[in-house]
């Protein structure tokens, strides 16, 4: 059940991620085009609500990755 609400709201809930980070002091664009943070942990999620999984180690990747390139984006002033 809750599989399907997410992924029926998933561009509702990304554009909601999208409009609180621009309200950060130091926003930093959601990481859409390469292929992780809220959209890859949306589908991640999905997936492992929908194979009745109590764990996914992708999301602990994924969410490590994002967090490196979250820190290097702000060591580099927020420049791609």
């Amino acid at each position: 059940m809750l599989d399907y609400f997410i992924a029926a709201n998933r561009e509702e809930i990304i554009a909601r991620c999208r409009a609180k980070v621009v309200t950060r002091l130091l926003p930093v664009a959601l990481a859409t085009e390469s292929g992780h943070g809220v959209p890859l942990f949306l589908d991640q999620l999905v997936e492992a609500l929908r194979l009745g999984s109590s764990s996914n180690p992708q999301i602990g990747r994924s969410a490590v990755q994002h967090g490196h390139d979250m820190v290097h984006d702000r060591l580099d002033g927020g420049q791609p």
